[in-house]
């Protein structure tokens, strides 16, 4: 097989396994020091930062730099970020994954990966002793079209509103998971032209405000029963399915009652078994019978003590 085959192969291993090929003969000496994608996961959590040292110094020292690295994926990082900075630095990555769980960014390194002109994938996690990383005000990633970010907190940009994704053009799915607002930051708004996918999960916030109109998927995790509010600028009427999960409790019964008016174009809602218990608890029926209305139910399946309803114009 050609170099190329061999080092896009080589691309599938984690970094040390691809590395270890080096001895196989004297092709093979030069081919993973090519590869445009890397994996770093160390052995063990307790000697990642000498595991660190040594993959980010393999990585600057001996690469062949003629080769641009366009994906990194780093696990279990706490320490070396002044050397993955210079490897950002250089390299026009498109995919950048980081798992820094148990330590807080350095200031230098973040603003360099939120202001990258190249990125298409986003995945970032950072959190340490209850602190978690603050965002920016603004997010500007011309090119970026998938977005994770983990452990965030979020700044109001006006009106006690934090909107940090309006500049990001052609995003087209945001996972937001186990992240706040801070100071005086009371609604997190989500306005995007181009979002079609939207996660959701233990996110603190009093409001969502979202502003989404291209908005297809929407899934709304556990950890959302302190939300009191949802309120929309759209119609959604690309809307396909929403997924809610973790609703429990008459407050929450009557909160889920209050997002499904918002979300009423909806053509396929997935829901608990609890959430029919709970709804089931509530006296006032008049928003429930609405909602039944406007979705005109053709049937309801129940799998796994989830169920699906699928809005119809037949009855």
């Amino acid at each position: 097989m050609p170099d190329c085959i061999l080092v896009h192969i080589l691309s599938f291993l984690k970094t040390r396994d691809a590395v270890c090929t080096c001895i196989l003969s004297k092709r093979w000496k030069d081919l993973c020091k090519r590869l445009t994608t890397l994996t770093y996961t160390p052995y063990l959590l307790t000697s990642s930062f000498e595991s660190f040292k040594k993959f980010m110094s393999w990585v600057l020292s001996s690469r062949d730099h003629s080769y641009s690295l366009l994906n990194l994926t780093i696990w279990g990082m706490q320490e070396g970020e002044e050397d993955l900075y210079k490897l950002i630095n250089i390299n026009p990555l498109l995919s950048l994954k980081i798992d820094g769980y148990g330590k807080c960014p350095k200031s230098e390194l973040l603003p360099l990966i939120f202001g990258s002109h190249s990125l298409t994938f986003l995945d970032l996690c950072y959190s340490s002793n209850n602190t978690d990383t603050k965002c920016p005000k603004s997010l500007h990633l011309p090119a970026l079209r998938t977005l994770h970010l983990e452990f965030f907190d979020f700044v109001a940009t006006h009106n006690h509103c934090a909107d940090p994704f309006p500049n990001c053009h052609v995003l087209n799915t945001l996972v937001l998971r186990a992240c706040s607002l801070i100071e005086d930051a009371q609604v997190l708004c989500i306005s995007n032209q181009t979002l079609s996918n939207l996660t959701i999960s233990y996110v603190s916030a009093d409001q969502f405000s979202l502003s989404t109109p291209n908005l297809s998927s929407f899934t709304i995790g556990p950890g959302m029963s302190y939300f009191s509010e949802l309120s929309s600028t759209c119609n959604f009427s690309f809307l396909q399915q929403v997924n809610m999960y973790g609703f429990s409790g008459d407050r929450e019964a009557s909160i889920f009652l209050r997002w499904l008016q918002v979300l009423a174009n909806v053509k396929i809602l997935k829901f608990g078994y609890s959430v029919i218990e709970t709804i089931q608890k509530v006296s006032d029926f008049s928003v429930l019978s609405h909602i039944y209305f406007d979705y005109t139910i053709i049937w309801v399946l129940a799998i796994n003590d989830t169920y699906f309803f699928r809005k119809s114009t037949y009855l």
